[in-house]
Order: structure tokens, then C-alpha cells, then sequence
């Protein structure tokens, strides 16, 4: 299995970037032009797919970047409060 790495440096704390990265609303706005979708079956063209998906995780880490580095997480993420707030009424 090919191995693909990725190094990105941000500003942004360190738990933004991770929660952006598990959120599906992030994870569709960063792709929507990407044209991806779900792949069934076998793949022959194997290094055809390592180059892609290497372009296209360097691409989403850039956007993942961009989100982190600005206000814009806040449109996928919870405050800090709104996370307390939900956990209060627990």
C-alpha cells in the first residue's frame, strides 16, 4: 500500500485543526470542487491514485489551513461556550 505524507504548518491551536479534520461540513466545503466521490472495487491504476489522492489531501490540508487560520472554523466548529452550554445541560 502506498504511503502518502503530508507536512502542514499552521498558526491555529492544534485541536482546531484536528476537529476541523473530523468535521464533515469542513470536509465537504474543502472538497466540494474535487469532484469526490466513493471509488467501489478494484483500483489497477495504482499509481494513478497515489498521485491523486496525494494532490487532492495536499489541496484539503491547504483548505483545512485556511479555516483553522481565520474566523471561518467558527461555521463548523462549536465555542468553547456553546460546547459547555451543551455539556451543562447534560
Amino acid at each position: 500500500m502506498p504511503l502518502i505524507e503530508i507536512e502542514t504548518h499552521t498558526t491555529a491551536p492544534i485541536h482546531r485543526v484536528f476537529d476541523l479534520a473530523r468535521s464533515i461540513d469542513a470536509h465537504m466545503m474543502s472538497t466540494e470542487d474535487s469532484d469526490e466521490r466513493a471509488v467501489a472495487g478494484r483500483m489497477a491504476e495504482g499509481l494513478f491514485l497515489t498521485s491523486y489522492m496525494k494532490r487532492f489531501l495536499v489541496k484539503r490540508a491547504k483548505e483545512l489551513k485556511r479555516m483553522a487560520e481565520s474566523d471561518e472554523w467558527q461555521r463548523y466548529l462549536p465555542t468553547q461556550e456553546q460546547q459547555d452550554a451543551s455539556f451543562d445541560r447534560r
